[in-house]
């Protein structure tokens, strides 16, 4: 994230215009918050993005309510990022999909707008190289403390890409104590590939995956005899018999 400055011109294809830095403002920046990764005690673990990261207890939670996207700026409030906030401090969290048309250094360097990514610091995450493309630099618009600093960095695995950011009272102590917290999810490769006979679908899948087909039970044919056909259209009506009458004057009948 970078703020809702924005960043001049148009965004690279298949990236989100990285943090930039605006001129320092006057004056010192606010005395760092920093933190030790013992002060981190509680694990927060992304719905949306999968990883996990440690945060001091009295943070406020909220989770991103959309999915970051190619070509798109995961600004603060933007909704594409988790956010871990203190009073003067947050960390953003934000994963997208790698692009088939572009490999892990590519969009690096998109995402770099133009300067070079290996040149940029490394720094673990998730016990991978990631690296840090916005070092301590003065914080845009609608950072958590006015005159704050920013730190960013971004680590390719699996086929996504991960943006980890904190901005506001934070040095780069702070910033590396939370990043050496975060775990990354496993996502085996989808080497395998499945079609439904039945329901006429095709799916890929990973190889150590076994599939069980869910076949319907067969419909066995109802049997009828001949004699409860008949019971069922036989119909019954009621007869009365009446007494014989006999004929004859007694019986005051002409």
């Amino acid at each position: 994230p970078n703020g809702d400055a924005g960043v001049a011109g148009t965004p690279p294809p298949s990236a989100p215009p990285p943090p930039s830095a605006p001129p320092s403002p006057s004056g010192s920046p606010p005395a760092a918050s920093r933190l030790a990764r013992s002060d981190l005690e509680k694990d927060f673990t992304s719905v949306r993005y999968g990883y996990t990261v440690s945060y001091v207890p009295d943070w406020k939670i909220v989770p991103a309510t959309k999915s970051w996207v190619p070509d798109t700026a995961n600004s603060w409030g933007s909704g594409y990022n988790d956010e871990l906030k203190g009073t003067d401090i947050r960390f953003s969290g934000a994963s997208q999909v790698l692009p088939a048309s572009q490999t892990a250094d590519q969009w690096l360097a998109a995402y770099g707008a133009g300067s070079d990514p290996a040149a940029w610091p490394t720094v673990s995450i998730g016990g991978l190289t990631g690296r840090i493309d916005a070092d301590g630099v003065p914080a845009l618009g609608g950072s958590m403390k006015p005159g704050g600093r920013m730190f960013d960095a971004v680590v390719v695995t699996d086929g996504r890409t991960y943006n980890f950011n904190m901005d506001g009272a934070v040095d780069r102590t702070t910033f590396e104590a939370l990043l050496s917290t975060i775990r990354l999810p496993t996502i085996p490769a989808l080497d395998t590939a499945f079609a439904s006979s039945i329901a006429g679908y095709s799916l890929r899948y990973p190889s150590a995956w076994v599939v069980t087909l869910n076949l319907p039970s067969p419909i066995k044919p109802r049997m009828r005899s001949r004699r409860s056909s008949r019971c069922r259209s036989m119909k019954i009506t009621k007869t009365t018999t009446l007494p014989a009458v006999a004929n004859g004057p007694s019986n005051g009948l002409m």
